[in-house]
């Protein structure tokens, strides 16, 4: 679904580029994005309720990143 969802942004992005975009194709194609989007958001709902029955917490994922401690990132004259 998420790659259906993609192709539909690279064709709206595509019609809007065009010389003359043609209006109609362009809401046609965020009304199914938009479709695309809300299936991705009922899905994780689902996949979330299913965690936190089985007792899993889903987490925060990878965290906020940042660029690491140490002495990375200083370039080639710091040693």
């Amino acid at each position: 679904m998420r790659q259906q969802l993609q192709s539909k942004r690279y064709e709206y992005h595509a019609l809007l580029t065009a010389d003359k975009p043609d209006s109609a194709k362009v809401e046609s194609i965020a009304q199914e994005m938009e479709v695309l989007g809300q299936q991705l958001a009922q899905q994780r709902v689902k996949f979330d309720l299913a965690l936190a029955q089985a007792g899993i917490s889903r987490g925060v994922g990878m965290g906020p990143g940042s660029c690491g401690g140490g002495r990375g990132h200083m370039g080639m004259s710091h040693w």
